[in-house]
């Protein structure tokens, strides 16, 4: 009856350690500025992204019958200072807003940088800085509503109701595998459960490796311009991502190897 016990303790272990990492992921990751200014900045992406969206125009321009100088007004634009200042004051408003923040999810739009004859006439209502419901309702975008965007600021707090959640039932399934051994045993029900969750967790990040790899090396030669993007901007973010997940998952293996040797405590 025990070893049934700590089989289903051990069985349902493995997945809430895998959503403990999604979990930490989010809350000190994704919901964080710092990881997507080290994550971005630090490997040249935006230098990247600027030369392959220039080079993409420039082709698109050529295979229309014209020259490359003739986008040079749009290439001239989006350079790599003029993207990272974008996407960083938009992410770090995003996030001051999804983590509660901010009251309205703020928008940047460089119209001060972008060229009079690049401009239409719809323009003119379009401030640097304007709230999404706003800019939505301008550019006359239906299937959004307010109530969707103010979903968008939960996911902080969530966020950390589903971290602290997973935490405590994670130690609780920890607890019960320790407490289902006895006294002068081996650990090796608790250690059985992290060695195989560890080993899972590096399973899952090799296979993320695989495919980061192949991202980068396939996707921002693409011709199509979509496709660039997505390989430039999201392996770095994989990475950054499963660095977190290798940790993890390296120290679990650890433990649960070192707890097979380490014997209860006999009570007297």
């Amino acid at each position: 009856m025990k070893f049934l016990a700590r089989l289903i303790l051990i069985l349902l272990f493995i997945p809430v350690f895998i959503i403990f990492l999604f979990a930490v992921n989010l809350r000190f990751q994704l919901l964080t500025p710092s990881f997507w200014d080290k994550t971005l900045s630090s490997g040249d992406t935006f230098r990247a992204l600027s030369a392959s969206i220039n080079k993409n125009l420039e082709k698109q321009a050529i295979d229309e019958g014209g020259r490359a100088g003739d986008v040079e007004i749009l290439t001239n634009l989006i350079t790599p200072e003029n993207l990272e200042e974008t996407f960083n004051k938009n992410i770090n408003n995003f996030l001051r807003y999804a983590n509660g923040r901010a009251n309205d999810l703020i928008v940047y739009v460089p119209v001060n940088k972008i060229p009079l004859p690049l401009l239409s006439t719809g323009f003119d209502k379009i401030k640097t800085e304007m709230s999404l419901t706003e800019l939505l309702k301008e550019f006359n975008v239906q299937g959004v509503s307010p109530s969707q965007i103010q979903m968008v600021s939960k996911l902080g707090p969530v966020s950390w109701i589903v971290f602290a959640g997973v935490t405590l039932f994670l130690a609780l399934l920890l607890f019960l595998l320790y407490a289902s051994v006895g006294s002068g045993k081996r650990l090796a029900a608790p250690g059985m459960a992290l060695f195989i969750s560890g080993l899972l967790a590096l399973t899952a990040a090799g296979a993320g490796t695989v495919l980061r790899i192949n991202m980068a090396k396939d996707l921002p030669v693409s011709p199509v311009m979509g496709d660039s993007i997505i390989g430039i901007v999201v392996p770095p973010i994989i990475q950054g991502v499963l660095t977190l997940w290798l940790y993890f998952a390296a120290s679990a293996v650890i433990l649960g190897l070192l707890l097979f040797f380490v014997k209860k405590p006999v009570k007297k």
